[in-house]
Order: structure tokens, then C-alpha cells, then sequence
């Protein structure tokens, strides 16, 4: 089964801070990365809503 559509209605709701082992992701980082991983998302499911 072929997903047509994606709602993601939760994302960026919350935003958060990561202090973890791997190095600190601060606030406006997390950001950034949320949003490029949106634009993927837009290429591949072209009917998405959030």
C-alpha cells in the first residue's frame, strides 16, 4: 500500500534543546534541521498537510 498523502500535525509544536553525548543541537539548530527534513518530505509526499 502506497501512502497518497502525510499529515504531520505535530510537527514543530514543540522545539526543544539536546545537551546529549553527540554534541549540544541548540534551539535555532533544531529548527533548521526540522525544516530541511520538511523539504524532503515535500518532494516526496506532494499532498501533505501540517
Amino acid at each position: 500500500m502506497e501512502l497518497e498523502g502525510l499529515c504531520l500535525g505535530d510537527l514543530g509544536e514543540v522545539l526543544s534543546s539536546d545537551y546529549g553525548d553527540s554534541g549540544v543541537i541548540d534551539r535555532e539548530r533544531g529548527k533548521k534541521i526540522v525544516e530541511e527534513e520538511f523539504e524532503k518530505l515535500e518532494e516526496i509526499y506532494r499532498n501533505m498537510m501540517v
